[in-house]
């Protein structure tokens, strides 16, 4: 929804360093409320000096139809690393990694290689790869891959055991 209001400004005088003017005007000030997603809600105003053309107000409503898209991506998104921070927080404390383990897995889902965390954590590339061995055996993943993947759709806890 696109609002339109009208208001009278008194007559105003902006000074600056350079000159004076004297600004009257009436200003007309467009608003825009909507409702999101997730009970949020959105809203934007604009102040115009000269009255806006036709082609200005389908420009601004198309803009504003585009801010709410975008906003309603934002909150979703947010809403998405909530709902994952409860999740990862759960699994975590049912999982039997070390805080060390939990963190170098973390490194290991945002993309970062082995060699890259062990020069973030300031340890040996054999430590890392031995921090790995075990994220994996107490996982029961069979690699990086399957455990990566398992972490992000929230399964990254041990593997039912399959009956031969």
């Amino acid at each position: 929804m696109l609002g339109y209001f009208k208001h009278q400004t008194q007559q105003e005088i902006i000074e600056s360093p350079q000159r004076c003017r004297v600004l009257s005007h009436d200003l007309s000030l467009y608003t825009g409320v909507a409702d999101l997603c997730y009970g949020a809600r959105a809203g934007f105003c604009l102040y115009s000096i000269l009255p806006l053309t036709k082609t200005a107000l389908m420009n601004i409503q198309q803009s504003w139809k585009l801010i709410q898209s975008w906003a309603n991506s934002w909150v979703s998104h947010y809403q998405m690393l909530e709902h994952w921070e409860a999740l990862y927080n759960k699994n975590h404390q049912d999982s039997q990694l070390t805080r060390t383990e939990s963190d170098i897995l973390e490194l290991l889902v945002s993309g970062l290689n082995g060699p890259e965390i062990a020069n973030l954590r300031s340890v040996s590339k054999e430590t890392i790869k031995s921090q790995i061995k075990s994220i994996l055996h107490k996982t029961q993943c069979r690699h990086q891959n399957e455990l990566v993947s398992r972490f992000c759709f929230g399964h990254w806890v041990a593997r039912p055991k399959l009956e031969s």
